[in-house]
């Protein structure tokens, strides 16, 4: 799960220009995690994810 703000532009710019992401792997955007509910990651492993990442932006 990606934040909509920099974290998802960062992923979009490294993927964009010299890395691929294996398709295993799944980006989400959200508009904000500090927003995200238990159950929406819960939901993830409900449907078969090894694992979870949760990618916010910086503080402050």
């Amino acid at each position: 799960f990606l934040c909509n703000w920099g974290p998802h532009a960062a992923f979009q710019t490294l993927q964009d220009t010299c890395c691929a992401i294996p398709r295993e792997v799944r980006m989400v955007r959200i508009p904000c995690t500090g927003r995200i509910s238990k159950s929406l990651l819960f939901k993830a492993f409900e449907m078969g994810a090894d694992g979870v990442a949760l990618i916010g932006c910086q503080t402050g």
